[in-house]
């Protein structure tokens, strides 16, 4: 009998907000062009299945442990291909450029974390894309796609307001989130607020106005 080929898994599910910290990426709809994503996903998709029949001969659970670390790697790969990609390009939508749009997504962010729904650590919005480091605040852990959805939502008819436009999406459906291991929290937080600083927008990461911090956190950065 004929041995099926191995196959990619489906994609990894979203974490839910716990107390443990989560870098949350997001970006416009139509920020990258649909050839270019379809490029950088089938290299991935290829990616996971050559992860797949690498581990195949080992047994389990060692098989199943390789196969997701590595898959991880190859996924936090690509969405750092993606990142830079959004800093690079110069076409396409860059609606969070308007001051009036981005003080309305940071809004949005730091009123669920007056609320009490999430712990908001950092936040960096770029023309295309928000960055966000967050946990779960005083009500607990939290449904992110909830959050994510609501947030999307919200912000979008706003920003519609704001542009006299009706229909037609604003934020692309999909998002990524990455739990923060033990000891990188620093590293993530300089990540965030470095991107302006990289993307040759400004020459500190404080220049940048739609940059948060929280106030606990800003003296890691001095």
């Amino acid at each position: 009998m004929k041995k099926p080929n191995p196959r990619p898994p489906a994609k990894l599910p979203h974490d839910p907000l716990t107390t443990s910290l989560l870098h949350v990426n997001y970006r416009l709809y139509g920020s990258i062009p649909k050839q270019k994503l379809k490029q950088l996903q089938e290299r991935k998709e290829y990616a996971h299945t050559q992860a797949i029949a690498r581990f195949a001969h080992l047994p389990q659970p060692e098989r199943s442990n390789r196969q997701t670390s590595e898959i991880a790697r190859i996924t936090q790969r690509y969405e750092l291909e993606l990142d830079i990609y959004l800093d690079l390009i110069r076409s396409g939508p860059f609606h969070l450029q308007n001051p009036a749009i981005a003080n309305c997504v940071m809004d949005s962010w730091k009123f669920l974390h007056a609320t009490g729904e999430i712990n908001l650590r950092a936040l960096c919005i770029m023309g295309n894309h928000v960055h966000g480091l967050l946990k779960s605040g005083e009500k607990g852990n939290q449904d992110l796609g909830d959050i994510m959805r609501r947030h999307k939502g919200y912000t979008a008819r706003m920003a519609g307001k704001i542009m006299n436009r009706t229909g037609g999406k604003f934020w692309d459906r999909a998002y990524f989130d990455r739990r923060v291991r033990t000891g990188k929290q620093l590293t993530a937080l300089r990540y965030v607020v470095q991107n302006p600083v990289k993307a040759g927008m400004v020459d500190h990461w404080k220049d940048h106005p739609f940059t948060y911090v929280n106030p606990q956190w800003v003296h890691l950065l001095d």
